[in-house]
């Protein structure tokens, strides 16, 4: 595992600097054993931000603009519906930031997820029943719609809606061409609030670079298509189709059923030694499949998202697995 691209401040005042300078321009490393050599994927070490996922760097766009403009005062309440990961990014900022935090969240999440919210200060609201057209993310949604009707002064940072989340991750595709050697064929990235997905495009673009965008949806998500279905990973898809998405769509649409994402997992841990959770295990999937049916070598990227130790009662639970799928 050869590490390309990793940025870290050795000034000796590191200790006296703001948690948020340790968000983003995070490890980029060649993954082992692609293709038997051929093609080569990297993948984004998002999981190595202070709270464990790619989330922070939305959480932290949002808050500090949020700050800076006036929007946000320390003591104010922010409010947000989240599976996991901007959830957690948020409560762990809002601690730094002196701010309360409300997450809304559903049965789906795990325990652990929201132990973390909790120890950071957030209170956890869980929905209880799904909403009729658009599931468990719209039945979230509702309830923060109704949290925020009793009590104005709530900031809700809408990560579905709001442009900061998407040019967020403009940073994150600029580091991944910047790390890269040579051109980057194809750019994977896993589909939920769209965030990732038009950030990274809206930096392909800007940048001039022939990279091909390749989106990995859920099995049962609505986002590109209109046939609803259960799904169990957090994160992976969505039950309502998200606002953020332009009229610039990806170049490639691939699909991952929940079992993809779970081998997807187990295969990430067992050939790269990495513990990641459910949509990074669905673009590993994806992506090493992909490749395997190119006729000639080429040059990928991925992302992974966040830590997989905060599903050690999901996705890695055998019981778990045996359950759901």
């Amino acid at each position: 595992m050869t590490i390309f691209a990793v940025k870290f401040n050795t000034d000796k005042q590191l200790m006296n600097h703001p948690i948020e300078n340790c968000i983003g321009n995070t490890p980029l490393i060649k993954l082992k054993n692609i293709d038997q050599g051929k093609s080569t994927l990297y993948a984004k070490l998002e999981l190595m931000n202070p709270s464990g996922s790619m989330k922070d760097r939305v959480a932290l766009n949002i808050l500090k603009n949020g700050l800076k403009s006036g929007k946000i005062k320390v003591g104010d309440t922010i409010i947000e519906s989240s599976s996991g990961n901007m959830g957690i990014a948020l409560s762990h900022l809002c601690a730094h930031y002196g701010l309360n935090s409300v997450i809304v969240t559903d049965p789906n999440s795990n325990p652990l997820n929201r132990a973390i919210m909790q120890n950071y200060g957030a209170k956890v609201v869980e929905v209880k029943e799904k909403c009729a057209q658009h599931g468990w993310h719209g039945a979230r949604i509702d309830k923060v719609k109704s949290l925020m009707s009793d009590n104005p002064n709530m900031y809700w940072t809408n990560q579905y809606e709001n442009p900061l989340n998407p040019n967020a991750h403009i940073s994150t595709m600029n580091e991944i061409l910047e790390g890269i050697e040579g051109e980057l064929d194809y750019m994977f990235v896993s589909a939920s609030s769209c965030g990732t997905l038009m950030g990274c495009l809206k930096a392909i673009k800007s940048s001039g670079s022939k990279t091909q965008l390749v989106v990995i949806d859920a099995e049962g998500s609505i986002l590109f298509s209109d046939q609803p279905g259960n799904k169990v990973i957090p994160g992976h898809g969505s039950g309502n189709r998200s606002k953020l998405l332009g009229i610039s769509t990806p170049d490639v649409k691939l699909l991952a059923k929940d079992e993809d994402c779970i081998d997807g997992c187990y295969r990430l841990l067992k050939e790269q030694g990495i513990m990641a959770g459910g949509s990074s295990g669905g673009s590993y999937y994806a992506a090493t499949k992909f490749i395997a049916e190119q006729n000639h070598p080429v040059t990928c990227a991925m992302i992974i998202c966040d830590r997989g130790e905060r599903y050690l009662d999901t996705i890695y639970n055998s019981d778990w697995v045996k359950d759901k799928t």
